[in-house]
């Protein structure tokens, strides 16, 4: 997603706001860019490396100063425990949206799918390029897995935000996952 898809919206699918100055964008982007290019070389030598990719300060440092769009999701993964997680069930995913679902989950999702980021082409519609089925998929696979949470206002946008990035419903679950490990018991219902 690294161009707009369309003139009206950032590369990620929100509406650019009626007064956004394009003109100081591109100004500012047309600087910018060298700095955006030499970090993605950066971090493109730091991934190839023959002693791989692995927590350091150097790696810290990096993700500081930015993780370049191409390698977002593989580092979110990798940093948060998401592939880790994934790794020890890699058939959870597909296996969660085959089960049977429970009503109650079901209706809260469908009511809030349309309210995620009404200003997103992403989420405003269920057209061709659409992620609301994606987004109902992670986030009802999620309320299944973890039943002391289930479905919780909020989680939508964070995994909306999740699969915009990452554009990949099983990443997006596993980090979503990943994100509930950390917090341990911030959205428990207990």
């Amino acid at each position: 997603m690294s161009q707009p898809p369309r003139p009206n919206v950032d590369s990620y699918g929100f509406e650019w706001p009626n007064d956004f100055n394009h003109e100081q964008h591109d100004e500012f982007m047309a600087k910018y860019i060298s700095v955006l290019s030499r970090r993605a070389k950066k971090w493109d030598k730091l991934m190839k490396s023959k002693e791989g990719f692995h927590k350091s300060n150097k790696v810290k440092r990096y993700v500081r100063k930015g993780i370049p769009n191409s390698h977002r999701g593989s580092i979110w993964s990798y940093i948060s425990g998401a592939k880790e997680l994934k790794e020890q069930k890699p058939d959870l995913y597909p296996t969660l949206l085959k089960s049977p679902m429970k009503q109650e989950f079901i209706d809260t999702i469908d009511l809030d799918i349309p309210r995620t980021f009404p200003d997103n082409i992403y989420f405003k519609t269920a057209s061709s390029d659409s992620k609301r089925e994606a987004l109902r998929n992670v986030l009802l696979a999620f309320a299944h897995h973890n039943p002391l949470i289930g479905y919780c206002q909020g989680l939508n946008f964070i995994a909306g935000i999740m699969l915009l990035i990452t554009d990949n419903e099983d990443m997006t679950f596993w980090l979503l996952q990943s994100l509930k490990e950390i917090s341990s018991d911030y959205y428990d219902k207990k």
